[in-house]
């Protein structure tokens, strides 16, 4: 296991999952990270690219929001032992390439 999680809540991201986790690839972003997406109930493809993609992925039985997706994300951080948890969301608003700066940040700090 890795000490950085990315977490990547996604709900009917279909448009965008491929393109958003395809950055985290050309990155080489997997190398440094484990890449966790939380499915948030989407009723369009999401499922299917993220598991195509051989993503991990936790789905939610019922839309239960946003909130509710990042705390799913960070209790799975928790219980797992991360020391670090990076969010960014599955519509590609974040900047995929500010991941690297941000995780060199989060080790500075005290």
């Amino acid at each position: 296991m890795k000490e950085l999680l990315i977490i990547i809540p996604a709900y009917n991201e279909g448009q965008n999952i491929r393109r958003v986790l395809t950055e985290v690839e050309e990155l080489g972003l997997s190398s440094v990270a484990d890449i966790l997406v939380i499915n948030d109930a989407s009723t369009d493809s999401t499922n299917w690219i993220v598991k195509e993609m051989q993503y991990p992925m936790i789905s939610q039985l019922f839309n239960m929001g946003y909130g509710c997706a990042l705390q799913t994300g960070y209790k799975y951080a928790v219980r797992r032992g991360y020391q670090y948890v990076i969010q960014m969301d599955g519509d590609g608003q974040h900047d995929v390439c500010n991941i690297p700066m941000l995780y060199r940040k989060l080790k500075e700090a005290d």
